[in-house]
């Protein structure tokens, strides 16, 4: 079953809201990887050793640019409003 959008209605608010929690979450992602990944809040979030976090700290590192531009795209198009025109 399809859900249309309909002018008035509460699929774009409740869209919205949704990409804006991904987005949020991604930029958790983003600040735990990027700087508390050797961290003990880091190691107890991911359930890391300090060994396999300095082991895969290059592999995090190379993702965290994918978060950030994926957090950046998200807010973009937030932020072009109902019309959505790029």
């Amino acid at each position: 079953m399809a859900i249309a959008a309909t002018e008035g209605g509460n699929v774009p608010t409740i869209a919205d809201g949704l990409i804006a929690l991904i987005g949020l979450m991604h930029v958790f992602f983003l600040v735990v990887e990027m700087f508390l990944w050797e961290k003990p809040c880091g190691l107890r979030f991911f359930d890391n050793t300090p060994a396999e976090a300095a082991m895969t700290k290059e592999l995090v590192a190379n993702q965290d640019p994918d978060n950030g531009f994926l957090v950046a795209g998200l807010f973009c198009g937030l932020s072009l409003g109902p019309e959505r025109k790029a």
